[in-house]
């Protein structure tokens, strides 16, 4: 907690709001797939051989999380704790991923790589991803309005 806090004051309230946010993101996404899963196993078949039946589900769902999770970036004028904790989520994707396909071996770390991407990647990328058009298209809107971007 030295990060946020110093002699009992927060120093960052933008660093300490973006962990924050960070972890409901995460609870968003985790909850996103928790909730497909049973529409997911009667969708797909098990053995599915078509790549398309295999990627397709994932980049969904958290095609759909990330677009929850961009909501706030339309109701709230400063955009930093929003983009910060995109970026937490990214860093916490990477971490784990590190930690778990260094810690694993052979046979084992080439049967992970895969829901590394799905659970990990996808979220990561499509969060910040989504989080940058919206930026970029609300900065876009302000410009043609005549307003000054946020």
């Amino acid at each position: 907690m030295s990060l946020f806090i110093k002699d009992g004051k927060i120093k960052n309230a933008a660093l300490l709001n973006a962990f924050m946010l960070s972890i409901v993101y995460c609870a968003v996404y985790v909850g996103a797939f928790v909730a497909s899963s049973g529409v997911l196993e009667k969708l797909i078949p098990e053995a599915a051989a078509n790549p398309l039946l295999v990627w397709l589900p994932p980049a969904l769902i958290s095609l759909a999380a990330s677009t929850v999770c961009a909501l706030p970036l339309l109701f709230i004028p400063n955009a930093a704790p929003v983009k910060g904790a995109f970026l937490f989520v990214a860093f916490y994707a990477l971490g784990f991923a590190a930690v778990l396909f260094f810690k694993s071996e052979g046979a084992v770390r080439q049967a992970i790589v895969q829901p590394l991407i799905f659970y990990f990647g996808f979220p990561a990328f499509l969060g910040n991803l989504v989080c940058r058009v919206v930026l970029w298209k609300r900065s876009a809107a302000a410009f043609i309005g005549g307003e000054p971007a946020p």
